[in-house]
């Protein structure tokens, strides 16, 4: 049987006598609990507070990229990538494009894999890749939720989170100690964004942006 339990926040662990495990945790309602098992998956990423508290060392390459994740929002751009705006100045996907790829622009599926599962494909998830979102437009009449967009002025991935509000993140790598998150104040990450959309600057006139973040990947 398993208990999901959300809005809960581990506090701290410490290991039993014999074997098992304890976990101090902060409930919902601030609330403190404790939580035993036999075994303890800590899944708490790069900087995991778990590992640090039983002293495990990090293993392998750390900071193998450095990124700008830049978190926007145009619902206009949404709208396009799902072609639901018939403006002129928007591309829209050729005849033939119904009938093969562009050479541009190939669309398909990022599969995720695990060394666990022998090698094999665990899921796949919708992707593009293409010189700019409208690239794949005119390529493609599938959305997806990954665009790798490749041209002179942007390398970024693109990720779609909700396409109907128009909401994405733009992960762009950046290269210590040449550049730094300071390299990246709002107008910049606003013109990669328009560089990455590969639309005329009309169109994206509600563009914001939300948030720009360094991510140490």
């Amino acid at each position: 049987l398993t208990r999901v339990l959300f809005n809960h926040a581990v506090q701290g662990v410490e290991l039993c006598e014999g074997e098992g495990v304890v976990l101090r945790v902060r409930g919902a309602k601030g609330e403190h609990l404790s939580v035993e098992g036999k075994f303890l998956v800590a899944g708490d990423g790069a900087h995991s507070m778990i590992r640090r508290q039983l002293g495990i060392a990090l293993e392998g390459q750390a900071g193998m990229q450095h990124l700008i994740n830049i978190h926007f929002t145009s619902r206009t751009l949404g709208q396009v990538l799902l072609g639901c705006d018939s403006s002129s100045s928007i591309p829209q996907p050729s005849a033939a494009a119904s009938r093969s790829r562009s050479s541009s622009s190939s669309s398909g599926h990022s599969q995720v894999f695990s060394s666990a599962a022998g090698g094999r494909p665990l899921a796949q998830v919708p992707s593009s890749s293409s010189g700019s979102l409208a690239a794949h437009r005119r390529a493609s009449e599938r959305a997806a939720m990954l665009y790798f967009v490749f041209n002179r002025s942007v390398v970024a991935v693109i990720v779609a989170h909700d396409l109907q509000r128009g909401e994405f993140v733009a992960q762009v790598p950046y290269f210590p100690p040449l550049q730094s998150p300071a390299d990246f104040p709002v107008p910049v990450c606003a013109e990669i964004v328009r560089a990455a959309s590969g639309l005329p600057p009309g169109p994206l006139h509600d563009l914001q942006i939300l948030q720009a973040r360094p991510w140490v990947m």
